[in-house]
């Protein structure tokens, strides 16, 4: 009998032990054993995967902040094309929103068990978060499944169904509190979309720029409310996590808070809000901020300073985005790995970093040891980047069906529990 099921050979990268030559090998879908060494592997297999010294392979990427769209408005994302577009993307594990809609949203337990039967169609590996609302915070042990990484609530008036009523400040905070302590009881994370509603700028609103729409949503509405969940977090010991902070006052409130965690997203970092005057689908919340806030957010992500990526991959379909009035979101499963590799060839981030903030980070928050790393026992899943050439046409899996970054497509293979799931832009596997 072989040693190994499968070998990967090439150029690795991680975390811990850095960039090395070498080789893996798998069984049952797990590392079995690995050398950095530099030379070919000379043993037995079943078979085996060399990748060339153009491509570098890194854990598979883990997102912390997905949005899928089934039930509820599936003709712009399922979880099959959700799947598939996360795996093109080289990411083998996503854990997404519980904002589905009014009548959909995660905040009770049929509903929670209703989409984990249909995220059974889903080809990477999955985590939820469920939704905090004021109904269901005596019940929360109802939602404390497995698969359920912890709670998602929101400050703003967004989902009803996820809607915290803002009558009095004492009432609004007092209930926030309560959703935080109670999150707690369950051992797991509260997660918090923090913008104040009470400083958005109405007059900033109808400036007539086109970028009106970041400016009504200030900054300060963001850090200042970010300020309040921490304050809150910390009065009674709770873990705490800040999606999709997009200025960096907001980082360094976080930071101070041993119990708080935060990430920021691609779009915060690639996009100023200026570009909305040639593309009005770049409307999102919180929205696109100018360079400066842009920069710091990107630079401190480089150097690791912001511990993690997530997406916020929001998929709308491209005649809902060009309405007046447009969903604010946009997607990214699909392009993830290759703006991972441009991030890297600029020579902005070292691919040390790269996996720690893309893979070895998010998985920890998730309390997912099992991958992240190069090591025995871990899940053998790996996203594999062809770090040369000119890269090809980008293909698009989500169900959406466009793009918002000009980026060609560099992911060579993505590969979940040992087994290849995608290769050169196609899927290889029964979908």
């Amino acid at each position: 009998m072989a040693k190994y099921q499968l070998v990967i050979e090439g150029a690795f990268a991680d975390a811990i032990k850095g960039m090395f030559y070498g080789w893996v090998g798998i069984n049952g879908g797990k590392i079995a054993g690995f050398s950095h060494d530099s030379k070919p592997y000379s043993g037995d297999f079943e078979d085996i995967l060399v990748f060339d010294s153009e491509c570098l392979i890194l854990p598979g990427f883990v997102d912390t902040h997905v949005h899928c769209r089934e039930p509820g408005k599936d003709y712009k994302e399922d979880w099959r094309t959700l799947g598939l577009a996360a795996a093109h993307g080289g990411v083998t594990t996503i854990a997404t929103m519980p904002n589905y809609g009014e009548g959909n949203s995660i905040i009770t337990k049929e509903r929670l068990n209703r989409v984990i039967e249909l995220s059974d169609k889903c080809i990477v590996d999955k985590r939820l978060w469920a939704g905090l609302c004021p109904d269901n915070l005596d019940s929360l042990e109802e939602l404390n499944h497995p698969l359920v990484a912890g709670y998602k609530g929101f400050t703003t008036s967004f989902d009803p169904d996820l809607t915290f009523p803002r009558k009095t400040e004492k009432e609004f905070f007092g209930m926030l509190g309560y959703a935080v302590e109670k999150a707690k009881e369950t051992g797991k994370p509260s997660v918090w979309h923090c913008e104040d509603e009470t400083l958005f700028d109405e007059k900033a609103r109808n400036s007539g720029t086109p970028w009106a729409y970041s400016d009504w949503r200030t900054e300060e509405s963001e850090y200042r409310m970010v300020g309040r969940m921490v304050e809150i977090a910390r009065k009674c010991g709770a873990r705490i996590h800040i999606p999709h902070v997009s200025s960096s006052q907001s980082f360094e409130i976080v930071k101070g808070y041993p119990m708080a965690s935060c990430e920021a997203t691609w779009h915060h970092q690639e996009f100023l809000k200026y570009k909305m005057a040639h593309d009005r689908r770049l409307v999102m919340n919180p929205p696109l901020r100018g360079w400066a806030s842009a920069n710091k957010i990107r630079k401190m992500v480089n150097i690791g300073y912001i511990p993690m990526i997530g997406s916020d991959h929001a998929p709308h379909k491209l005649e809902e985005k060009s309405r007046e009035n447009p969903p604010a979101g946009v997607p990214a499963e699909d392009f993830f790995g290759s703006l991972v590799r441009e991030r890297m060839f600029s020579g902005e981030m070292t691919p040390e970093i790269a996996v720690r903030v893309t893979s070895l980070n998010p998985a920890r928050f998730l309390k997912l040891y099992d991958r992240g790393l190069l090591d025995a026992g871990m899940r053998a899943d790996f996203a594999v980047l062809r770090m040369y050439g000119n890269g090809r046409e980008m293909k698009t899996y989500s169900k959406c069906g466009w793009n918002p970054y000009p980026i060609r497509d560099y992911m060579e293979a993505t590969i979940i529990e040992g087994k290849v799931v995608f290769r050169v832009g196609e899927p290889v596997v029964d979908v």
